[in-house]
């Protein structure tokens, strides 16, 4: 399944089952034509922008970023490392950023795993998330050696 149809069902089942949280998508992936594709960049922060954000406050989150992914990628390696993909490494570091302003950020490759994150999310079962942060410290870490 492509990454576009992946976000594009996200959107409906978070429509469906928390029609009282407000969530956006950041354009990026649109296929725009090239002078409001342009346009468009001028008004984001810079590149690496998450794809989804829910704008639920919890007790230990001010809210919730996603870098939605097909069930195909994996943006970390088995022996913990980022992949190499420079794309990737520019999208991990927007997270590591949002994560240490207090968000909760993260990849999220297929359909499954992010309604999982999204229900472990707004259900507030911090463990299960916090297991979730663990390969971005340990990936930061491998990065520094």
């Amino acid at each position: 399944m492509k990454e576009n149809l992946v976000h594009e069902s996200v959107c409906h089942y978070l429509r469906y089952q928390y029609p009282d949280v407000f969530f956006f998508s950041d354009g990026s992936g649109l296929k725009l034509p090239f002078s409001i594709a342009k346009r468009y960049a001028k008004l984001k922060s810079g590149r690496g922008v998450p794809d989804l954000f829910i704008a639920e406050p919890t007790q230990l989150y001010c809210g919730l970023f996603l870098e939605l992914k097909t069930d195909k990628v994996r943006p970390f390696l088995k022996s913990g490392k980022l992949s190499r993909d420079v794309h990737l490494r520019e999208q991990f570091h927007v997270l590591r950023f949002l994560q240490e302003r207090g968000y909760a950020a993260f990849f999220a490759c297929g359909i499954d795993q992010t309604i999982t994150i999204i229900d472990n999310y707004l259900a507030e079962r911090y463990e299960w998330l916090e297991h979730y942060e663990k390969p971005y410290l340990v990936a930061e870490e491998l990065m520094e050696e």
